[in-house]
């Protein structure tokens, strides 16, 4: 969940105006604009996620730890109005259940059978940026061994 929420764009959830909206600030937004929303503000918003440019693979982790009102809060599947790769509302993606599942299956599958290291043991490359688009750098070398195993 850490990954997506720091490389997944610029912008989400798209929307075609299909008619002139006036919003309760006074913005007007006329029919036929295209809106979305700026998930990368707000998943690198201070207010939401303390150190926000930085990595931390056991932030949700420790969010879920921190807090009473439930478990299920920050789980990867787990709409709100703070996380939103997956969109939010009646519009969110009905296949982000599936999507979570196959990427858990390939990571486990990856981390049990393979030995994993970036070339020359060198530090994560950056993302690349094209537009509103992020994406890994496609220009980095990743290194996969199958593992041997004793028995």
């Amino acid at each position: 969940k850490e990954s997506q929420r720091l490389g997944a764009g610029a912008v989400n959830m798209w929307r075609k105006v299909l008619e002139d909206f006036t919003f309760s600030d006074g913005t007007f937004v006329p029919k036929g604009n295209l809106i979305a929303v700026a998930n990368f503000a707000m998943h690198h918003d201070e207010e939401n996620y303390s150190d926000a440019f930085s990595f931390d693979g056991f932030r949700f982790s420790k969010m879920r730890e921190k807090e009473l009102e439930g478990y299920s809060k920050h789980q990867m599947v787990t709409l709100s109005d703070e996380y939103i790769v997956f969109g939010y509302g009646k519009h969110a993606c009905p296949g982000c259940f599936f999507a979570v599942n196959e990427l858990k299956a390939l990571f486990v599958h990856t981390l049990l059978n393979y030995d994993v290291a970036f070339m020359d043991d060198g530090p994560r490359p950056g993302h690349c940026w094209f537009n509103l688009s992020v994406s890994p750098d496609p220009r980095a070398s990743v290194m996969f061994r199958k593992r041997r195993f004793v028995t």
